[in-house]
Order: C-alpha cells, then structure tokens, then sequence
C-alpha cells in the first residue's frame, strides 16, 4: 500500500510522516497504520510539538492532525 500525493521521502528513501494528536492511542493507531504503509514516522502529541516537529524536519512529507486544530494556541491558519 502507498500514501497516496505523498512524493518527497527521508534519506531512507521512505515517506516521512508526521502525526499529531494529543490522545496517545489515537496517536498509536495512526502511527502504526502508517508504518504498516512503509512510512517513517514522527509523533507529537501537541501543536506546539507539531511546529518544533515541522522546523526540525524539513524532510516531512504528510502531517496527520487530529483535533489539536481547537487548541487555544494553535489552528488551522497559523499552522498552515
């Protein structure tokens, strides 16, 4: 299976995939879903934690974002 509209990939030659969301199971599904796709990928379980993420690996392909978008702090503008 591949991520579909996902073309830039880690220097392992795999996707690179960052998944936010501040429940750890909700992050677990979606992390082993994507690493059963052949996706390296970083977690965060903030928005804040999301940009550091962003800023530091420039290599990220796809961010999946659950509800982190209502948080106070961050939104889907800011982010963008």
């Amino acid at each position: 299976m591949d991520v579909a509209g996902v073309s830039a990939s880690g220097g392992s030659g795999r996707k690179v995939v960052l998944v936010v969301d501040d429940e750890p199971m909700v992050r677990m599904f979606a992390v082993d879903l994507f690493e059963e796709m052949g996706c390296e990928v970083i977690e965060a379980g903030s928005g804040p934690e999301a940009l550091a993420a962003l800023e530091h690996r420039p290599d990220i392909s796809l961010m999946f974002a659950g509800r982190w978008f209502g948080s106070p702090m961050i939104n889907a503008r800011s982010s963008a």
